[in-house]
């Protein structure tokens, strides 16, 4: 019997292909750690702890990765108005984060990287991205979205070209000129 799944960009049902024939790797977004777990971070872990499961038990060999936030504005805020560095509150919630999750019996993946840990590789795939021309940019103003443009119309606008330095800084939050920027994802096709 093969595996099949659902393929959100087709619609459609489809036979699940590894691109490495009997191996998957498997990314999952993990939490934001700035608070307590809520049903929706309970949700994600369960599915995903049994789609892990699932597969190994079909046989495949399975590298699975669910990253953590610890670094970003709602992290920011909460320490400062708890008087504490991000590190230590992002370093407390990933830690009631197991707690919740070994109550509920979801085994760990097999790695769990920090955003933090990885910003100059971020930065750089980021860049990539940009360079083939997969980004779409959404602008912020008083915290709702309000016009895609490319990065070339935004650098248009900042009075030049962006060094890949300056992309990078737009897609972690920094303000310039007024307009804040979000990775809206690839082009829709």
């Amino acid at each position: 019997m093969s595996l099949t799944i659902y393929d959100t960009q087709s619609g459609q049902k489809r036979p699940f292909v590894p691109l490495a024939e009997g191996e998957v790797k498997m990314y999952v977004c993990g939490i934001t750690a700035y608070d307590y777990c809520h049903i929706g971070h309970a949700r994600s872990a369960l599915i995903f702890d049994m789609i892990a499961a699932y597969l190994r038990y079909r046989g495949y060999r399975l590298t699975y990765v669910r990253n953590f936030t610890d670094i970003d504005d709602k992290i920011i805020n909460r320490a400062r108005e708890q008087g504490l560095s991000s590190e230590e509150l992002a370093g407390r919630f990933i830690e009631e984060f197991y707690t919740d999750m070994r109550q509920l019996g979801v085994a760990a993946p097999d790695f769990e990287p920090k955003a933090t840990e990885h910003i100059p590789e971020i930065i750089e795939l980021i860049a990539r991205l940009i360079d083939r021309g997969g980004v779409s940019v959404w602008r912020y103003e008083s915290g709702f979205p309000d016009s895609e443009a490319t990065l070339d119309q935004i650098a248009g606008e900042l009075g030049g070209a962006l060094t890949i330095a300056q992309r990078g800084s737009i897609f972690v939050g920094s303000r310039r000129a007024a307009i804040e920027t979000l990775i809206a994802g690839l082009p829709r096709s």
